[in-house]
């Protein structure tokens, strides 16, 4: 069994004590927040966005295939993606092979027949 110099041992516990400060930095919520955009902290549209696709992955397994079709706004696909991993999602030109549709629309009348209302939109199963 080796012995560690008192040298060793401030090195570790430094160590130690760096560690427990950072790694509240790496929790999942934290990591989140930080790859959201700006403005979903701010409760702006990202934010209603974010709502609505929390709500898609709550309805939909895991394993699915979702058409997201939203208002146009750069990136939004990407963090569509981000937000309903591991769930496949396509946009409008996948829209004939994916079995679920979510449809996001910030003034959004009541949903068609056959789907199902949720924040921001509505999602159908096809």
């Amino acid at each position: 069994m080796t012995r560690l110099s008192l040298r060793g041992v401030l090195v570790l516990g430094a160590l130690a004590l760096a560690a427990a400060y950072l790694a509240k930095d790496f929790a999942p919520g934290a990591v989140r927040a930080r790859l959201a955009p700006a403005n979903a902290a701010n409760g702006g549209i990202e934010a209603e966005y974010a709502r609505f696709l929390d709500a898609v992955a709550a309805a939909t397994p895991r394993d699915a295939t979702v058409c997201v079709l939203s208002e146009s706004r750069p990136g939004a696909d990407g963090y569509a993606a981000y937000r309903l991993a591991p769930r496949r999602v396509v946009g409008p030109e996948g829209y004939a092979d994916a079995p679920w549709v979510a449809v996001y629309r910030r003034k959004s009348p009541a949903a068609p027949p056959g789907a199902s209302a949720i924040p921001g939109g509505f999602l159908q199963k096809k």
